[in-house]
């Protein structure tokens, strides 16, 4: 598990169509886990929690710390509720 993953999922997520794609049709947060597991994302909630303060500092504006909050919770729900 790692921070560092964490930071990774949240900043390829806008930019990888087809990785948000294959995470769109996960049925179960098992399905979601196995996903990012195969595309070597291995963290837990409270090290995306941890990724997510790290990043949230280094925003320059509101809207950059916005856009990352609600990319963050899109994360959190799909792993709590897929």
């Amino acid at each position: 598990m790692s921070i560092q993953s964490a930071i990774d999922l949240i900043k390829r997520i806008d930019k990888d169509v087809d990785l948000r794609m294959e995470m769109y049709v996960c049925n179960t947060p098992y399905e979601l886990n196995e996903c990012l597991n195969r595309n070597g994302f291995w963290f837990t909630l409270d090290e995306l929690e941890e990724a997510t303060d790290s990043l949230h500092v280094k925003c320059q504006s509101i809207y950059e710390a916005d856009k990352l909050l609600h990319k963050v919770e899109w994360i959190k729900i799909m792993l709590l509720t897929a």
